[in-house]
């Protein structure tokens, strides 16, 4: 593939086209155009989610800041036609949007309300379930049929999509002992939840630790929904398989020394992932000895954004108003062997302001469409690129005032 194609969302609800061209991969060239403009761009349009279907005509799906979610049409030069918008009834903050093949979008918020809507929008029947509050994320399985959730004090469970909603919030039914110990009852599946993991052991004190799931993703391809990896807000990484054991398989603790675990994707082999804490590293991770295979240096904000693309290359966006093209690098194929590469940082592009939302596209870009890339920062806010040494001067002005 000579070049790719992603999406950025920022947080006054603009959307742009990021063409990279891979004629020289150390030296890509990353080519910006406006692909959506609302017609009063403002905070309150912040993109916080942005999806791509896997369609061969794709869509784009993105939820913004005021509750609303809408779906675009992609056009032959990258620009998007608004197909239609809508403001569920009851929302919290957007937790997640993902495109289901054939069936619609699905949704979530962090007060659990789950619904399947057609891409026009309207809501299927029948096609609404309530899950636990206080979601941190909700990760839909590679075949579409089964999702995933963790959160403050809700430890990961996954869910089957068709029972979860067909079951439209029901509670489970009343236990035949009522005298059944607060710890079975717990332990008690929810309608449409499949499996439900527990949590580890007390600590050195004796203590509960407590449940803080910032993050998860499912490893491996669309045949293998069984394991699934979490992040905590006190730096540690779960690693759980639920064809075995409840308990995690490993269970990696203070991966991060400082902050929680904000962000994580799947790697490019079976055997690491891609973590961001809030202090701004991205890391890739080895899940079979806990230890970081590499880094990506000089990211200078919280990663708020990234997407693996088809290509494994990662796209990331970052508080720092910069958004970034690593290239990756699979684990060695024993733990602890010195590894052939590493991955690294190849472009990187300064934003007027914050991109809040990334996703890939698996749309071959030809080379004629990516334009002139002087043109394309002109008109998003004379978006600029800039090397090392201006990212390192800018950086000390900011300290300075």
């Amino acid at each position: 593939m000579s070049s790719l194609r992603f999406y950025a969302g920022d947080q006054l609800g603009r959307i742009h086209a990021l063409n990279v061209a891979l004629q020289n991969p150390k030296e890509p060239q990353i080519v910006s155009q406006p692909a959506y403009i609302e017609d009063a761009p403002d905070k309150t349009q912040a993109v916080r989610i942005l999806k791509l279907s896997q369609d061969a005509e794709p869509l784009v799906a993105c939820a913004r800041a005021d509750s609303s979610a809408a779906v675009y049409s992609i056009n032959e030069d990258a620009s998007l036609n608004l197909l239609s918008r809508w403001k569920p009834a009851r929302t919290g903050l957007w937790l997640s949007l993902d495109f289901v093949p054939e069936r619609g979008i699905l949704t979530c918020s962090t007060t659990g309300h789950v619904a399947l809507s057609s891409h026009e929008g309207e809501l299927l029947s029948s096609a609404t379930a309530s899950l636990p509050a206080k979601l941190k994320d909700l990760r839909l399985s590679g075949d579409s049929k089964s999702f995933a959730t963790g959160g403050d004090e809700v430890e990961l469970s996954t869910w089957d999509l068709e029972k979860t909603l067909a079951s439209d919030g029901a509670q489970p039914a009343p236990a035949a002992n009522p005298t059944k110990k607060r710890k079975a009852k717990n332990s008690e599946l929810l309608p449409g939840e499949t499996w439900r993991a527990q949590n580890v052991p007390n600590d050195e004190l004796n203590l509960r630790v407590p449940v803080h799931v910032t993050s998860l993703c499912y490893l491996g391809d669309a045949s293998k929904s069984n394991e699934i990896v979490t992040g905590t807000s006190f730096g540690a990484v779960r690693q759980y398989d639920t064809r075995t054991k409840r308990r995690p398989v490993a269970n990696w603790t203070e991966v991060v020394k400082k902050g929680g675990i904000s962000r994580m994707e799947r790697g490019v082999s079976e055997h690491d992932v891609f973590l961001a804490d809030e202090r701004g590293q991205l890391f890739a991770l080895d899940l079979r000895n806990g230890k970081q295979l590499y880094s990506y240096k000089g990211i200078g904000g919280t990663v708020n954004s990234m997407t693996l693309s088809g290509s494994n290359h990662i796209l990331s966006s970052s508080m720092d108003r910069y958004v970034r093209l690593h290239t990756t690098f699979p684990a060695p194929s024993t733990a602890g062997k010195n590894m052939d590469g590493r991955g690294e940082i190849v472009a990187k592009l300064y934003t007027q302001d914050v991109v809040t939302a990334v996703a890939s596209t698996p749309i071959a870009v030809p080379q004629t469409s990516l334009g002139d890339e002087e043109d394309g920062e002109d008109i998003w806010d004379q978006m600029q690129s800039v090397d090392d040494d201006e990212e390192d001067q800018t950086r000390r002005k900011r300290r300075k005032t």
